[in-house]
């Protein structure tokens, strides 16, 4: 899955050209079904600003299985749980940068297409029995400095 930063990026060309090229797998909206500890499991993978997959693959889907969303935009979760009807999400986002700025209480100040005093900026939210996971990242948006907020990277535990 691709994000604004590599869309963006004067070398995404070749990005791409050396992902595919490795033994990397590349979810640009569409799913794998996989098994991880002894569990089925669909990996979604969906491209900057796009919110589901074509209606030939979702057809395809076992909705029945847990299902990991890949996906940029973390304020599109309500988004993300309308597209994917009866299923059971997990989705792993990024795109707010931790509210750029952090203040103690307060929390994030802005993030982008969300504004200022942002809802979903870093760590585990829970909505109606999904999971949103959302990175602070490891770099700097066009803003040049991170205050109080630094990089972040998620680990999750996939259990049976």
């Amino acid at each position: 899955m691709t994000g604004n930063h590599e869309e963006t990026n004067p070398e995404y060309d070749k990005w791409l050209e050396i992902v595919k090229q490795s033994d990397a797998i590349l979810l640009e909206n569409d799913f794998l079904e996989t098994t991880v500890n002894q569990q089925k499991i669909n990996i979604v993978g969906l491209s900057n600003k796009h919110v589901s997959i074509p209606n030939e693959k979702m057809t395809k889907m076992n909705h029945s299985l847990e299902t990991l969303i890949l996906a940029h935009h973390p304020e599109k979760m309500e988004t993300y749980m309308e597209n994917f009807p009866n299923t059971k999400i997990s989705v792993f986002s990024g795109h707010a940068h931790g509210g750029q700025v952090i203040l103690p209480i307060v929390g994030g100040l802005y993030a982008p297409d969300q504004g200022f005093l942002p809802e979903h900026t870093d760590g585990h939210y829970e909505m109606d029995g999904n999971h949103l996971f959302v990175s602070r990242g490891l770099a700097n948006s066009s803003f040049p400095a991170r205050i109080s907020n630094y990089p972040h990277l998620i680990f999750v535990d996939i259990k049976k």
